[in-house]
């Protein structure tokens, strides 16, 4: 993992880039490429890196020279497919293919909510719902491996509004894989200064709630599978006159997808953004079996290792001299 900017052109008002510029200012700082092609070709001596994790909130803040620049200097030097994240309106296509080109094999996007609502008043976040459509059909043309990530659990999002992210998220091109989170009351960012003067969330809240840690509700299950489902069965269950077979099909729907589908999806779409290299194939499922064959047992076992609540819990019972005060 490493970074090549710092900063965000963007103040979310759950992100701590809200908090963070308080000190640091708007402006996103930028290193140069050969001061990170220099920091990246130290790193791949280790020959057990598989790839790069470019940890930027918006790799694609870098300008069109840079960005050809870095592209020529990576084929040159790294040879590795890499990772980037993205904001949909700041979606390029000319950088996306020159990154492509280079070697990007997965694409992390985050688009937090399908409703334009939300994401303007809750969010303070101006990017409407066409930017991602259009970002998610750039993303489609260059095979790269799609994650979306989504904020759940928001107080501020009546049920109406859960249910247009869905139609929404139905409507984008697939195949893709979707992360959702739980909303987390960051400190000193707006947002969790108006949860508490609202007396919707303590101010000590994100201490006690792993953000992967979802509410286990209807509409979030709902959202979790709609990237592998059709469109019309996503619109089938996504109805306020829900029935009791509403919650049969859906649970029986979600037991198979996260555990059968799911997997094969991100098997497939991750062999087709490596571009059926069987070097990068061979050399990624080589070193990811382990955790990938645990992440499957778990997950069709309907377990997890994300297990931060009960460890806190149980730290709280045989450590109560950590938390007075």
């Amino acid at each position: 993992m490493l970074i090549s900017t710092r900063g965000c052109p963007f103040r979310c008002s759950y992100c701590g880039n809200a908090a963070f510029e308080k000190v640091y200012g708007r402006k996103v700082r930028e290193r140069s490429v050969g001061n990170v092609i220099d920091e990246m070709r130290r790193v791949i001596e280790n020959p057990y890196v598989l790839y790069m994790n470019f940890q930027d909130d918006c790799f694609f803040s870098h300008n069109l020279e840079w960005i050809r620049e870095f592209c020529s200097e990576y084929k040159r030097h790294i040879r590795l497919p890499f990772i980037v994240r993205v904001i949909p309106s700041m979606m390029d296509r000319e950088k996306m293919m020159l990154l492509k080109d280079a070697g990007l094999c997965w694409i992390v996007m985050g688009i937090q909510s399908g409703c334009d609502r939300v994401n303007y008043e809750v969010y303070d976040r101006g990017i409407k719902f066409e930017a991602v459509r259009k970002a998610a059909e750039i993303i489609s043309e260059t095979h790269a491996a799609p994650f979306y990530e989504m904020i759940v659990d928001n107080p501020y999002e009546t049920e109406e509004d859960v249910m247009t992210t869905i139609d929404a998220m139905a409507s984008i091109r697939k195949p893709y894989i979707i992360s959702l989170a739980h909303l987390t009351f960051f400190p000193g960012t707006p947002l969790a200064a108006r949860a508490a003067r609202d007396s919707i969330a303590d101010p000590d809240a994100y201490l006690y709630r792993y953000l992967l840690n979802i509410d286990d509700t209807y509409l979030n299950k709902l959202l979790s599978i709609t990237p592998n489902v059709p469109r019309w069965i996503v619109h089938f269950l996504n109805r306020r006159d829900r029935r009791g077979h509403h919650d049969v099909i859906l649970n029986a729907l979600f037991f198979i997808i996260k555990r059968v589908v799911e997997p094969a999806v991100f098997l497939l779409i991750s062999v087709r953004s490596l571009q059926y290299r069987p070097d990068w194939i061979f050399r990624t499922v080589l070193g990811n079996w382990k955790p990938a064959l645990s992440r499957m047992v778990t997950r069709y076992l309907g377990k997890s290792d994300l297990e931060f609540d009960q460890k806190l819990k149980a730290a709280k019972e045989s450590m109560p001299e950590l938390f007075e005060g």
